[in-house]
């Protein structure tokens, strides 16, 4: 009878000790931000010739700050380019070049 009163006594104790733990979890929900927005400032057209440098400015609107943008050309994966300060507000892309076997008028 000792034995078996010890035993429930034990897993009683264990019960609560489990309990306790499982009732001290984080409560709060993780925050749900946003998905960021680019948008170009200044002019969305520019006329370059060939070999010049590429060069959009970017306003960045990203509650929960931004590691990473991603480049797309021609509908296709081009680069993906770190972001040093995931607070930023602003971003000047430079990455690409206009082809130098480009043609007056060409897009």
């Amino acid at each position: 009878m000792k034995n078996a009163l010890k035993f429930l006594l034990l897993n009683a104790i264990a019960l609560v000790i489990a309990l306790s733990f499982s009732s001290c979890g984080d409560d709060d929900p993780d925050p749900v931000f946003t998905a960021p927005e680019l948008s170009i400032s200044g002019d969305t057209q520019v006329t370059l010739k060939p070999g010049a440098a590429i060069t959009v400015n970017f306003d960045i609107n990203a509650e929960g700050g931004i590691s990473s943008i991603i480049v797309n050309r021609n509908g296709g994966f081009l680069e993906e380019v770190d972001i040093t300060d995931t607070q930023a507000t602003t971003f000047e892309y430079t990455g690409q070049t206009v082809a130098s076997t480009a043609v007056e008028g060409e897009t």
